[in-house]
């Protein structure tokens, strides 16, 4: 295992330099995304999370309309993309351990927020990919949420609670 390594930008090869500056770029926007849609959530106030009296329902809009789970997709693609830019040994192994973890982590994230949301997330599940987003939603293709009707009582009932997939 090297120990130490000085990364020179001007050697690395364009395609290497284009792909993991892209990889980067898209995780800090997606990550950035998610402090803006929901900074009290990130950052530890989830106080109106918790509130047992407001409707509480599958959100799907910008950037869970393109990944279910941004912020780990945006980590996933930011430890990624410096693997790309440096190919060193420390990276590598950095991003298969942080990789394993967001898997096992979101798994898990999702069984629970299936048995709070039922029908109503499995049909967000089927319409947006777990960390990549799809082609499609580049030309204008957007997941909607299913039609309010007395049929869907999962979708419609109040008592989940704390999930950042939750509308104000």
């Amino acid at each position: 295992v090297q120990s130490w390594y000085v990364w020179n930008m001007w050697q690395t090869p364009l395609p290497r330099l284009v792909i993991g500056a892209s990889l980067i770029i898209y995780s800090v926007i997606s990550m950035l995304s998610i402090m803006y849609l929901i900074p009290d959530h990130i950052f530890g106030v989830t106080a109106r999370y918790n509130d047992p009296t407001r409707k509480k329902e599958v959100y799907y809009h910008y950037p869970y309309s393109m990944v279910r789970h941004p912020g780990s997709s945006g980590f996933l693609f930011f430890s990624w993309g410096f693997y790309v830019l440096s190919l060193s040994l420390n990276h590598a192994v950095f991003a298969a351990g942080w990789t394993i973890f967001i898997f096992i982590g979101t798994y898990l994230e999702e069984q629970g927020l299936r048995e709070e949301f039922g029908t109503a997330y499995d049909d967000y599940a089927r319409q947006v990919p777990p960390f990549c987003p799809k082609l499609d939603f580049f030309a204008g293709k957007r997941p909607h949420p299913p039609k309010k009707d007395d049929d869907n009582d999962d979708y419609r009932s109040g008592e989940h609670a704390r999930s950042p997939l939750l509308r104000s």
